[in-house]
C-alpha cells in the first residue's frame, strides 16, 4: 500500500471502502488526492461564511461534501455535512465551532497530502 494511504487510513479513512470505488487503483485515488488539496472549496466556504454570505457557503460547503464523500474522508465529513445542513436551512447555528473543527480535520488530510 503507498504510503499516503497507509498514513489516511490511520488518519481514519475506510481504505477499502475507497479502494472500491476506485476499483482498486491506488494511483488512480492518489490523483483525486491531489485534486483535492488544489480544491478552493474549503478556503471559499470560510471565507462566504466570514462574509455572512450563507447561500455562498452552503454552495461550497455541498461542494466539498460531495468531493469528501468521494475520497472517503470521514474525519472531515463528519464536520462538513452538519455544517451543509445547517446552512441549507439558512442558519449559522454552531456553524463557527463545526468549522474549527473541520478545519483541523481538513489540515491532518492536507499535511499527509503534501507528502505525495
Amino acid at each position: 500500500m503507498h504510503k499516503v494511504c497507509e498514513d489516511l487510513q490511520m488518519a481514519g479513512v475506510n481504505m477499502e471502502l475507497v479502494m472500491s470505488r476506485f476499483m482498486g487503483n491506488e494511483m488512480l485515488y492518489i490523483k483525486f488526492l491531489k485534486r483535492f488539496i488544489e480544491d478552493e472549496s474549503f478556503k471559499n466556504m470560510q471565507s462566504e461564511f466570514k462574509q455572512g454570505q450563507l447561500d455562498g457557503a452552503f454552495e461550497a460547503a455541498h461542494t466539498l461534501k460531495g468531493l469528501i464523500s468521494n475520497l472517503g474522508l470521514d474525519g472531515i465529513m463528519r464536520s462538513i455535512s452538519p455544517i451543509t445542513e445547517t446552512l441549507r436551512a439558512g442558519s449559522d447555528e454552531g456553524v463557527r465551532e463545526l468549522m474549527e473543527q473541520a478545519g483541523k480535520e481538513y489540515q491532518i488530510v492536507v499535511d499527509i497530502l503534501e507528502t505525495i
